[in-house]
């Protein structure tokens, strides 16, 4: 019996253990983790092998589960410490390269070898997991059964989290806690005749009560408003604002459009030079400045896909978008409010987007050019509803 090590060119290691008249290659399979058995190929001389899919060459320490080995209900593992395996002696073809290995290596190869019925390799990397917690020792093996699997052969790791971070952060190591909730209701008058004096009364008690705000007359219906708010206290809209659509002359006119409603509140991305402005001021600038009459509201989610790409595979498709809001800032003079809303939203959203200009069509036509990128043909997993208003209110005090 002999244990031969050799580093291929995708820097993963190839063990090949020989006992008797059978050969057991572990062989790398790029992009693989798993682990195939494949009998059918034999050498010149009848050996078998046995190939196993790739084992990464990481020298940070680590556990292979050579073989396992089940006798009735009990099951048998053969594993092998990564230090020892990456101990061995330096990549040999020939037999006599084995007379430097340890032994231990030699003693699981051989009991690798005995036990032909193994079915797998596993790689855990200990930098990546921790040992499992005692309190989740019993929840771990009931999930895996109810799963279909078998508690008892199953090695557990309780995946490492670093811990959530909970501040926004921008150029220059800026950081900040606080940011601005946005609400948008979309109001349906119960009688189309009664909609003007509701909507008089309405601002007349945002302006007395202080409440900053926007109000749009619904391009598409004679009977709907959009009512826009915010405030750095989520507490606002409870405890401020729905009181007030509570009122006698307006609660009883006026009631939310059943999944129209869209929440959300201000993020960075990292790069923000004016962390503050942006998470507190730049929204209420949009939505109040001159020229946006009319404005486009609408909340999208992503494929869950887009969030296992590559981070520069997202970063590419994510410039292409930002490319064409950019052109169409500088341009035409659109303007945009992104909002994240993970969690916030009945419908399980995670963006509202609100598009302002003083014409209609430019919101139409980048809306169009947006939806022909990767990101929003591949990636996205739904838009909508829109909301199509013409701003006629604005209350927005500087304090």
């Amino acid at each position: 019996m002999h244990v031969m090590q050799e580093i291929l060119e995708d820097d993963a290691l190839v063990f090949t253990v020989v006992c008797y008249t059978s050969s057991f290659c572990f062989v790398p399979v790029k992009g693989t983790s798993g682990l195939l058995v494949d009998l059918s190929r034999r050498t010149a001389s009848g050996l078998s092998h046995i190939h196993f899919l790739s084992i990464p060459r990481l020298p940070c320490g680590g556990e292979v589960l050579l073989g396992r080995w089940k006798a009735g209900r009990r099951t048998q593992d053969w594993i092998c410490p990564v230090p020892l395996l990456l101990n061995m002696s330096s990549a040999s073809s020939t037999p006599s390269a084995t007379s430097n290995l340890p032994v231990a290596p030699l003693a699981i190869a051989g009991s690798v070898a005995a036990a032909l019925s193994a079915g797998f390799l596993m790689y855990r990397h200990r930098q990546q997991e921790i040992t499992l917690p005692r309190s989740l020792r019993r929840l771990a093996p009931a999930l895996l059964t109810r799963a279909g699997g078998q508690s008892e052969s199953a090695h557990f790791k309780m995946p490492v989290f670093d811990g959530p971070v909970l501040y926004e952060k921008g150029a220059n190591g800026q950081t900040m806690e606080k940011r601005l909730f946005c609400q948008l209701y979309v109001l349906d008058c119960i009688n189309a005749a009664k909609l003007p004096q509701a909507r008089e009364k309405l601002e007349l008690e945002l302006v007395r009560r202080n409440i900053p705000s926007v109000i749009y007359d619904d391009v598409s219906s004679p009977r709907t408003i959009g009512l826009l708010t915010w405030s750095e206290d989520p507490k606002h809209f409870p405890t401020v604002v729905n009181p007030l659509l509570q009122l006698e002359g307006i609660g009883d006119v006026l009631e939310p459009r059943q999944g129209w409603t869209m929440l959300g509140k201000t993020y960075s991305s990292g790069h923000e030079a004016d962390l503050e402005d942006v998470l507190l001021r730049k929204v209420i600038r949009t939505v109040s400045m001159k020229g946006a009459e009319y404005a486009v509201w609408y909340p999208m989610r992503r494929e869950g896909k887009f969030y296992k790409e590559k981070p520069e595979d997202q970063c590419r498709r994510l410039l292409e978008h930002a490319a064409i809001g950019r052109a169409y800032s500088a341009k035409a003079g659109v303007w945009d409010v992104r909002l994240n809303c993970y969690g916030l939203d009945a419908a399980d959203n995670e963006f509202v987007i609100g598009l302002m200009y003083k014409d209609l069509y430019p919101l139409s036509k980048i809306v169009e050019d947006m939806r022909k990128t990767a990101h929003s043909s591949f990636f996205m997993k739904s838009f909508g509803p829109f909301f199509v208003g013409q701003r006629v209110f604005v209350h927005a005090p500087s304090n």
